[in-house]
């Protein structure tokens, strides 16, 4: 199983903001309001090659199985400041853009081999390292099972930034987690494995300014 690290795939999606800021700057020239620039979309592969046991699922038959998984590379802002300066060539770009907002768009499980027939039902949480309210990343159900994608779609907008932002206040130990529900169907099926990947979406946002202040 491959797993792409959050900061490596939103230094991607950086890369991209960087680039348009520079072409935001040329064309202001010498203003000096500022002005928000966004939000640009662009999609990252999170998890490749990840496997289900079908016959654990299928043995659900309408219960709700639980997992908790360490949320351990959530980048700081500092991080993504720096992600940002990297992605301009070592440039130092924070005099001139900060982001606003890095929202979540939808997750898109994909079966390569098999497919989600013995699924009903899943969901993926945020809970933060104080143990505080949980974010619902993503859901999706069918009452038949699924087929060989789930879309995973947030039912409140869902600001990437501002989870940082608490994490980042946050002093005591341990990291947040992505809590998974899996609800299974007892149904037939032909692979025992199902393997697939996950693609998150996601769109961020930046303010420019040419000179200082924000």
């Amino acid at each position: 199983m491959i797993r792409t690290s959050m900061k490596t795939a939103v230094a991607t999606g950086l890369g991209m903001v960087v680039c348009i800021v520079c072409v935001a700057l040329i064309a202001v020239g010498c203003s000096n309001r500022g002005f928000e620039i966004g939000p640009f979309t662009f999609e990252f592969p999170a998890i490749q090659g990840e496997q289900l046991n079908a016959a654990a699922i299928s043995a659900l038959d309408g219960e709700t199985d639980e997992e908790d998984i360490p949320f351990s590379d959530l980048p700081s802002e500092a991080e993504l400041q720096e992600l940002m300066r990297e992605a301009a060539g070592g440039f130092d770009v924070s005099q001139f853009v900060s982001l606003t907002r890095i929202r979540l768009n939808k997750t898109t499980l994909t079966a390569t081999q098999g497919d989600f027939g013995v699924v009903s039902g899943l969901a993926v949480y945020y809970v933060p390292a104080d143990g505080g309210n949980e974010v619902l990343l993503g859901r999706a159900s069918s009452a038949s099972g699924f087929g060989t994608e789930i879309v995973l779609n947030p039912e409140d907008t869902v600001d990437f930034l501002e989870l940082v932002r608490a994490n980042d206040a946050f002093e005591g130990d341990g990291s947040p987690v992505l809590r998974v529900e899996i609800q299974g169907l007892d149904v037939e099926f032909e692979e025992e494995t199902i393997y697939f990947n996950a693609n998150v979406s996601l769109a961020v946002s930046a303010r420019v300014t040419v000179f200082g202040g924000r």
